[in-house]
């Protein structure tokens, strides 16, 4: 599986309360990441850090399967019930600026969060993009 860049819709999770930890106003997503934190965590996926971290536009997380390369998985609120989820190479700061981010991201954590998304039965339209 090559796409790496999700599209879904939900109305699980918050995105018209904003809170005062929020960068910026609109920073919806932490209810989501910290829900998929919990996914993985029950499917024994190891974290760099305790939580979701917060980007300007969104929530990421950094997550490895069996010491393999390590993943980027940012989520933010583009619209309402629209949310999206992009999945990346960690290959910190000057791989980013090289480019290198999108490139061979690895199949088991694009299937990893390919399952968990099709078995939450309030997740629907799911749409799956080649980056």
């Amino acid at each position: 599986m090559k796409n790496t860049f999700v599209t879904l819709r939900t109305e699980k999770f918050n995105t018209s309360e904003s809170k005062e930890y929020f960068i910026n106003p609109n920073c919806f997503g932490d209810d989501f990441a910290k829900w998929l934190l919990g996914e993985l965590a029950a499917r024994n996926v190891e974290f760099e850090e305790d939580g979701p971290d917060q980007e300007d536009f969104g929530w990421y997380v950094n997550f490895s399967i069996n010491d393999t390369d390590t993943t980027c998985l940012f989520i933010y609120n583009e619209v309402d019930s629209i949310w999206q989820i992009i999945l990346e190479r960690n290959v910190g700061l000057l791989g980013s600026l090289l480019g290198k981010r999108n490139k061979r991201v690895r199949s088991e954590p694009v299937e990893l969060i390919y399952d968990i998304l099709k078995s939450e039965s309030e997740f629907y339209s799911i749409e799956w993009h080649n980056r």
